[in-house]
């Protein structure tokens, strides 16, 4: 069942689509029909369907604003060289005055999508409608595109083939530990992300999740989580 108006219009182009090569198929034979099909696919991909661009607090995360925004991880690299600038100076001024350190938000709730799947394109507009109903200063909403960062994806044990529903895969942290996520993992613990990635394709109940905003916020009791302090 469709959950938002955009995801009915495509479900309804897609029946319509296919009642019309039948009929074609029917009426002028195969050659006609495959010049049909031919011709939907050259203008789903010249005029492919647009992402969500309505009012949003999402935030598109790359893999190291992740890592140390989401994860709380740094780098193990060596020393992190930063430019002095009159920004900085202007910051780390006000951050003395007040004698706190840097503030991590406690929650995170993370989308792992890809650009092909309509899927994703289609339930962002929930997320969106859901970060601005619950979005806080300790409760913020981001996204990742697995196909640039494809570590993140064998790291969750998400399957990036097409044929897969592992996407898109809802992620929640809470002081940068995983402590839910949509589809869920029935199987081996989620704590442990290699071994995830090894059985996924066994274990994620891909189906069994409706992409719906109240599933979501039952899921990850966000009214509950909305409230904390």
């Amino acid at each position: 069942m469709a959950n938002t108006a955009e995801e009915l219009a495509s479900v309804l182009i897609l029946y319509t689509k296919f009642f019309t090569f039948c009929m074609v198929y029917w009426k002028s034979g195969m050659f006609k029909s495959i010049l049909y099909l031919a011709g939907w696919m050259v203008l789903s991909t010249l005029f492919p369907q647009p992402w969500y661009q309505g009012p949003t607090k999402i935030v598109e995360l790359s893999e190291n604003t992740f890592r140390e925004e989401v994860q709380r991880k740094r780098s193990s690299d060596g020393p992190r060289i930063t430019e002095i600038t009159d920004e900085n100076r202007d910051v780390s001024s006000k951050s003395k005055g007040k004698g706190k350190a840097t503030q991590f938000t406690k929650y995170w709730v993370v989308m792992l999508y890809a650009n092909w799947s309509l899927a994703c394109l289609n339930f962002e507009a929930v997320l969106a409608k859901l970060s601005l109903q619950y979005g806080a200063s300790h409760i913020k909403f981001g996204k990742i595109d697995i196909d640039i960062y494809p570590d993140l994806a064998d790291e969750y044990g998400i399957s990036r083939d097409p044929a897969s529903f592992d996407l898109p895969t809802l992620l929640l942290f809470r002081d940068g530990a995983q402590i839910r996520r949509l589809p869920e993992l029935t199987g081996p613990d989620d704590s442990k992300p290699n071994k995830a990635a090894v059985s996924a394709k066994d274990t994620i109940t891909r189906i069994g999740w409706s992409k719906k905003g109240a599933t979501v916020v039952k899921a990850f009791h966000l009214d509950k989580i909305f409230t904390e302090k």
